[in-house]
């Protein structure tokens, strides 16, 4: 068992010290990499912070070191265990002997991005199970199985320890985790939102605050994803992912006009806060685990997660002049096409007599589908439109 590393009020912020004679000339955050386990982002940051000392003074960013130098540095704690337990635990959700469910509450990081960093998920989570912090591949996310955004609520899970980590990660990346999400928007009137939207996403050039799906604006080869939104009302969406990008969500929504409300980064309308829930999370072995919305939102419906979960299982039907520039095609957008040819057989002016005075109406094949109101491809048959 790992004992948790608390950070207490007035602790020393420079408990841990190590110091080395430099016996030939090197860069000083190169020269540190060789004996830190951190990247070199790191490195440069605690030099800046002034943490690193050469020869009794505070050593600049870029310093080239000489033989003899001494180089000192000051930190918090152990390189090696940067993570550290902070009071008080985080709500949690659910929880075995493999995993705990959060309800992560919006303005609190993921993770810390810096080691020592306290004021984030994880740190709160330590405080549960130290065994968090090593369960996964990453010092600084320990066992988290996915992220949120800052700003987003909602459910996050952490692995208890290595085999759960992977199992998770494998669960999530190949798409067998439900996941479902609520936002609110500004639908526009007229302009319906996809029930689909597929957009390529990758880093935006020269701005780490957001992601681009404007292929000028890419800083490297892009990643397709796909988000599926059905409408609650005039407001409110309720949305589903099956694998994650960053800002997934977010940068779809706003891709075609439907930016969240509180979304500063993509130009939502101005809010209190980011107005997306991560909201239930269903693993293959476990039943859903749920966040219930804030009160103050006033949902307009009751949720309940299988029955969202059914409007995505419904096959939709294709808004007609959709754009196809801000979603990509239906997985299923053949059948649908196919289907409604056999709507158009059965209606007027094809299928029947309708505007045709005394012409014979068509001979029906009996193998034909869908030529009347009763066939099996025909509007009547079809199920109700997921929404």
């Amino acid at each position: 068992m790992i004992e948790p590393t608390l950070s207490p009020e007035g602790s020393d912020p420079s408990s841990w010290r190590r110091r080395w004679s430099i016996e030939k000339s090197d860069r000083l955050d190169r020269f540190l990499s060789e004996y830190l386990p951190v990247s070199r982002r790191v490195l440069r940051a605690w030099i800046e912070q002034g943490r690193v000392h050469v020869n009794g003074k505070k050593a600049a960013k870029g310093k080239h070191l000489a033989t003899g130098d001494q180089v000192e540095i000051s930190l918090p704690g152990d390189p090696a265990h940067p993570l550290l337990a902070e009071l008080p635990p985080p709500p949690t959700l659910a929880q075995s002997e493999d995993w705990i469910a959060m309800d992560k509450p919006a303005g609190l990081p993921s993770h810390p991005k810096m080691p020592f960093e306290t004021g984030t998920a994880l740190t709160r989570l330590l405080a549960i199970d130290p065994n968090i912090a090593t369960a996964g591949d990453d010092t600084l996310q320990g066992g988290l199985a996915h992220r949120l955004d800052p700003g987003t609520s909602g459910v996050l899970i952490a692995a208890r320890n290595p085999e759960a980590w992977e199992r998770l990660r494998r669960q999530f990346s190949s798409g067998r985790v439900e996941k479902l999400y609520l936002a609110r928007v500004r639908l526009q009137p007229g302009k319906p939102v996809p029930l689909d939207i597929e957009q390529p996403l990758a880093p935006c050039r020269g701005d780490d605050t957001r992601v681009a799906w404007k292929p000028s604006e890419m800083s490297s080869t892009p990643r397709s994803v796909r988000t599926e939104c059905r409408t609650l009302d005039d407001r409110w969406l309720v949305i589903r992912i099956r694998t994650g990008h960053r800002h997934q969500i977010r940068a779809h929504l706003a891709s075609i006009g439907h930016a969240i409300d509180g979304d500063e980064v993509y130009g939502g309308a101005l809010a209190s806060r980011l107005f997306l829930h991560a909201w239930a999370l269903q693993l293959p072995s476990h039943g859903w685990i749920v966040s219930p919305p804030p009160e103050s939102w006033n949902i307009p419906v009751t949720l309940e997660p299988r029955l969202a979960l059914n409007r995505f299982r419904r096959r939709p039907v294709r808004s007609p002049g959709r754009s196809s520039g801000s979603t990509g095609p239906s997985r299923d957008g053949s059948k649908d096409r196919r289907r409604a040819g056999g709507a158009r057989d059965a209606g007027p002016g094809r299928g029947s007599n309708a505007g045709r005075g005394t012409a014979k109406p068509r001979r029906k094949h009996p193998n034909r589908r869908g030529d009347g109101p009763s066939g099996p491809g025909s509007s009547a048959n079809r199920g109700p439109v997921g929404k």
